[in-house]
């Protein structure tokens, strides 16, 4: 398969937005170290396990530049992006904050469709 290709989007499948839910990686791994030990036991959540999935994730989400690379993809094809940053809202806030969102593009859908 060519890189290089340009991507032809789906319309049938596409999705009509998408919600990104940030935090550092340091945040992360602080919040599988202060999961129960009943909840972590037997699994791969130990900071080898999260360094391993936070570099498959970066490898396989970023350019070489730092940039995300399927949000890129998104923007260009114009399909709507929140962004909600969880390291620094509470849950309860992230959650409205994606309600919201989901409530307001649904409208918008609904009024394109009539």
């Amino acid at each position: 398969m060519d890189d290089d290709a340009p991507k032809i989007l789906d319309e049938r499948k596409a999705p009509q937005f998408v919600i990104q839910l940030l935090a550092d990686d340091e945040f992360l791994k602080e919040r599988v170290r202060e999961l129960p030990e009943e909840i972590v036991a037997g699994t791969h959540y130990t900071d080898e396990g999260m360094e391993r999935r936070l570099k498959i994730y970066h490898d396989n989400n970023y350019s070489e530049a730092g940039n995300p690379v399927l949000l890129d993809f998104f923007k260009e094809h114009k399909i709507e992006i929140i962004k909600v940053n969880v390291q620094t809202s509470s849950t309860e806030d992230a959650f409205r904050a994606m309600r919201a969102f989901v409530e307001k593009v649904s409208i918008v859908l609904e009024s394109v469709k009539c």
